[in-house]
């Protein structure tokens, strides 16, 4: 219905209105009542009708623009600078059409923020299982547990760095104390095969006597 047909259409219903108040012989402060009370909820009723649009097209702008900055979140975390997020200028696009946009593009970017976490997150897990091993030797400020992960390109390459250098150490280590235990284990195995033999007064091994 356009404004025109509502304008009409009110018009005649006054006018009917008026009719039948003349028909029945109605007061005339009581018709001016009538009237008043007509146009008051015919007010009300298009207030609130605005009301209800304006918290719809609020609730998606605060939609719209948790989105831009939920991405800016994003893209900062995997190492792009994004300045203070604004709405975009689409003039031309509904809020709707923005909403869904942005949330298109959100998907694909948590997709790709997902991926890189994981390889955080396989790292963190690497550097976690040296932590009895190694001790002190890892870098703790790369373990600091943050309630937004860092994904960007130099936070990975500091971690596989890291790792690579507690792969090496622990190796070093474990090559260390193969050593000593191989050089125990020979020392131990002299003492058992030399034996003091009473009855010649000899240093025996394996039952030969040594001279």
């Amino acid at each position: 219905m356009s404004t025109e047909t509502l304008v009409s259409e009110l018009n005649q219903a006054l006018d009917t209105l008026t009719r039948l108040h003349r028909e029945i012989g109605t007061p005339y402060n009581q018709i001016n009542d009538d009237k008043v009370a007509l146009f008051q909820a015919i007010s009300q009723l298009t207030n609130q009708h605005v009301h209800d649009l304006t918290t719809q097209r609020d609730t998606l702008r605060q939609q719209r623009d948790q989105a831009l900055h939920q991405m800016a979140k994003l893209k900062r975390l995997m190492g792009d600078f994004v300045p203070h997020p604004s709405p975009p200028v689409t003039d031309h696009k509904s809020l709707n059409d923005q909403l869904a946009d942005l949330k298109a593009q959100e998907v694909e970017l948590k997709k790709g923020y997902d991926e890189k976490l994981n390889k955080v997150k396989t790292l963190h897990d690497k550097l976690r299982n040296y932590a009895i091993p190694l001790g002190g030797f890892i870098d703790s400020e790369l373990l600091k547990e943050e309630k937004d992960i860092d994904v960007s390109l130099p936070k990975l390459t500091a971690l596989e760095a890291q790792v690579k250098r507690c792969d090496e150490e622990f190796v070093s280590r474990s090559t260390h104390r193969q050593k000593r235990y191989a050089h125990a284990l020979f020392e131990y195995s002299i003492i058992v095969c030399v034996t003091y033999n009473q009855r010649s007064k000899k240093w025996c091994s394996y039952g030969h006597c040594l001279m």
